[in-house]
């Protein structure tokens, strides 16, 4: 690159963390976003590193780019990693029954499982068997104990549902009596401290270091009360974020692999480790990238794209980009992911968690006016104090939170035992909501196509 070109790349980065500054700044001044951070790597480069708002409400401590903040569901993103360093190093294979170092979890329809079918969602144990509470999640033993004995939802390998704990044990466990140590241990040693980010990337954070944690903070607007969760296949704690479990000090000192404890930076360096072979060589990230499992989700009734370890796709990307993106996002509103063809890592943490539990927060870099899509999706979120009131084929009415689930393109209404009704609001431009958008508690409203007849019937609780 000519010494002009570096300079106008130069200039066009800066303008970027700027741009990206600003918005949070924004969030933070709004009252949106208590505390974030943002960085973004990009074809090995630190190219975004902004921070906003405090880590403690009760101090007053600012958030800086080396806070860690306990995230849900984002450790799947390292868990997955620490999966694919175990079959490179020999330890693991993606296709042997996982019954061969786990003798005792071949039992009650897990007698096929393999690796591969943890990895994509397809090993029939999204959820922890009902007698697991939150507080019992530190105990290893137990956990994995219970996870042996639980009967699977589905044949391995027959259908995809999000594990949403369980993923992490079933991994950590197999790294256990693999190599004899924790996914704490494998993660210090394969990943932070070679890529020199100790403190940035935990399982389980040490005693000492808890004090410079950030505190979460539940969103005014907590999860109705009343719904009926019988049916559903995650009990509510495994879906729902809570401040309380994410503040806990036995939670934040455990080896819980499917959450985790980052900063934006330690994020965005292994996905930048990853992008560009220093954690796995090119062969195995274009294995570890392509798709393995396509399917509707048994859990949320969406479409479901899995790569090993990963979903293929970033959340309301453009099509052309979900055969590149690989990411999980975490409950509550953090974000990481990475871009292959881009070679871009981009983790969003905030320390406020939002109710729609995988919602990430918006960052708009290019000042475009939104898509149709982006501005019904703005104009959900503004609604998402109210409940939705739908009918199951039985005739028992049904109340569930707006929106479950947001798939690219589409807006998921669940109705529980995976009874789910979705509009395609993106790719139809002639969807549009008939009535009720004010969301008025009581009032009627329907979503039709200018192509259908059906419509969907619903009522605002």
């Amino acid at each position: 690159m000519s010494p002009r070109g570096r300079g106008e790349w130069r200039n066009a980065m800066g303008e970027i963390q700027e741009q990206v500054q600003r918005h949070i700044d924004t969030l933070v001044a709004t009252g949106a976003e208590t505390g974030v951070q943002v960085a973004v790597h990009h074809d090995g480069a630190l190219i975004v590193d902004a921070v906003a708002g405090t880590a403690d409400p009760a101090t007053g401590r600012p958030v800086t780019s080396g806070t860690p903040i306990f995230s849900f569901s984002t450790g799947k993103n390292v868990a997955a990693t620490l999966a694919h360093l175990l079959v490179a190093r020999g330890y693991l294979r993606y296709d042997s029954p996982v019954t061969d170092l786990w003798p005792e979890f071949g039992v009650r329809g897990k007698a096929s499982a393999t690796l591969r079918h943890v990895l994509t969602h397809t090993a029939g144990l999204p959820a922890m068997p009902r007698e697991i509470t939150p507080a019992e999640l530190p105990d290893w033993s137990r956990v994995c104990e219970s996870l042996a004995a639980a009967e699977a939802r589905w044949r391995p390998g027959g259908a995809v549902g999000y594990h949403s704990y369980t993923f992490g044990y079933l991994v950590g466990e197999l790294a256990r009596r693999a190599t004899g140590r924790t996914m704490g241990e494998l993660l210090r040693e394969w990943i932070t401290t070679p890529l020199g980010i100790e403190g940035q990337l935990y399982f389980g954070a040490p005693k000492e270091s808890l004090p410079g944690l950030a505190r979460l903070e539940q969103q005014a607007r907590q999860w109705p009360a009343g719904p009926d969760d019988g049916d559903a296949i995650l009990a509510p704690w495994e879906s729902r974020p809570s401040a309380d479990v994410g503040n806990d000090s036995e939670i934040l000192r455990a080896d819980i692999p499917s959450a985790g404890i980052a900063t934006a930076h330690g994020l965005a360096a292994m996905f930048n480790a990853v992008l560009r072979g220093k954690l796995v060589d090119s062969a195995r990230l274009a294995q570890l990238s392509a798709l393995a499992f396509e399917s509707t989700d048994q859990v949320f009734g969406t479409p479901a794209r899995m790569a090993l370890g990963f979903p293929i796709g970033r959340m309301d990307a453009p099509a052309v980009e979900n055969s590149v993106a690989l990411g999980w996002p975490g409950g509550g509103g953090s974000y990481p992911y990475a871009t292959i063809a881009r070679r871009k890592s981009c983790p969003l943490p905030g320390r406020r968690l939002d109710r729609a539990a995988d919602q990430p927060r918006s960052v708009l870099l290019t000042g475009r006016p939104p898509t149709p899509w982006e501005a019904t999706e703005r104009a959900l979120r503004r609604i998402q104090k109210f409940q939705l009131c739908t009918v199951r084929r039985d005739g028992r009415t049904h109340v569930t939170p707006l929106p479950a689930i947001g798939a690219p393109g589409a807006m998921w209404f669940t109705t529980g035992d995976n009874e789910q009704q979705a509009m395609n609001l993106g790719a139809n431009p002639h969807c549009a909501p008939t009535t009720g958008t004010d969301a008025q508690p009581g009032k009627a409203f329907a979503f039709a196509t200018g192509s259908q007849s059906s419509q969907t019937r619903c009522q605002w609780r």
